[in-house]
């Protein structure tokens, strides 16, 4: 199905990794958004906005609480600019980010989506693998994915952020291989601080648990369509959402294809509804490079 939109503003929720003490510092003086928070605290029942706002940053940065985080604060800053007159015409969500977004377009309620992303953050903090996570800078992705070739299976991409930026999932020998001969290209590794080899197969145990999970839940028709990130194309449709993100946790994000399919939707605003401006500079780079295309962002 072809989705026209009528106008062109997309909002992008970030994923894990943009979580700070203090966060979600400039938006908790505005009375909307401290009620989500406060709710938010009574649905985790623990000392939820004081992790937020004081720490420790260790037990902040926790998965389990990482991810709640940053999607309370997103649902909190969505709320704020719905009331400012921002209404989105495509929602899209990077890995952890498609919940946010997906509550955000009222697939989920604020509830449901937080009792499902809590428990998403636990599932996967509570990964017992030898897996991890590298990013590879400076190399296009072909090259990449050459070089991941050469590990028998146990090296995967888990995201292309950037046409220069892939982060890599697998084994941790596999990982050392192929970061190895990837500095060998020209190019540069980053180890990530994660807790398990994430959106690989060696999640498909946890992608079996939450997809248990998930079907305890109901999933609306979106308000607008949201990009999903199985499929790579937008969506309205509750019960195809529901079915696609619970393959979510084993597949690839693709932010650059997220990024062509934006403009080819006629998409020409963008809106980061996060603490920083991480899917913001991401997005710069791909888009710069399609046909001299940028996004104007407005936040």
């Amino acid at each position: 199905m072809v989705i026209e939109l009528s106008t062109s503003q997309g909002f992008l929720f970030p994923g894990q990794g943009v979580q700070s003490v203090g966060m979600s510092a400039d938006v908790l003086d505005e009375p909307k958004a401290r009620r989500i928070f406060a709710r938010a605290e009574g649905i985790l029942d623990f000392g939820f906005l004081e992790l937020i706002s004081e720490g420790p940053e260790d037990e902040l940065n926790s998965t389990a609480n990482a991810q709640p985080a940053i999607f309370v604060d997103g649902i909190a800053r969505n709320v704020l600019l719905t009331e400012r007159g921002y209404r989105p015409d495509l929602i899209v969500g990077h890995s952890l980010g498609e919940f946010t977004g997906l509550t955000a377009a009222g697939v989920l309620s604020f509830e449901d989506g937080l009792r499902l992303v809590r428990k998403r953050g636990e599932l996967t903090s509570s990964v017992n693998s030898e897996g991890s996570m590298l990013a590879v800078l400076g190399l296009e992705r072909e090259v990449v994915e050459e070089l991941i070739g050469l590990t028998d299976g146990e090296v995967t991409v888990a995201n292309y952020n950037s046409p220069k930026q892939v982060v890599l999932s697998g084994s941790k020998d596999g990982l050392d291989r192929a970061g190895q001969r990837a500095r060998q290209r020209g190019g540069k590794t980053i180890q990530l601080d994660v807790s398990g080899p994430f959106h690989s197969p060696l999640m498909s145990h946890v992608e079996e648990e939450l997809s248990r999970v998930i079907d305890e839940y109901t999933f609306n028709d979106p308000d607008v369509p949201i990009i999903s990130s199985v499929s790579g194309t937008p969506v309205r449709d509750g019960s195809t959402i529901k079915s696609l993100i619970k393959r979510q946790m084993t597949g690839s994000v693709d932010w650059v294809a997220y990024v062509h399919k934006m403009i080819e939707l006629g998409i020409e605003t963008t809106i980061e509804v996060g603490p920083d401006s991480t899917l913001k500079n991401l997005t710069r780079r791909v888009s710069t490079n399609i046909d001299n295309k940028s996004f104007h962002e407005v936040y």
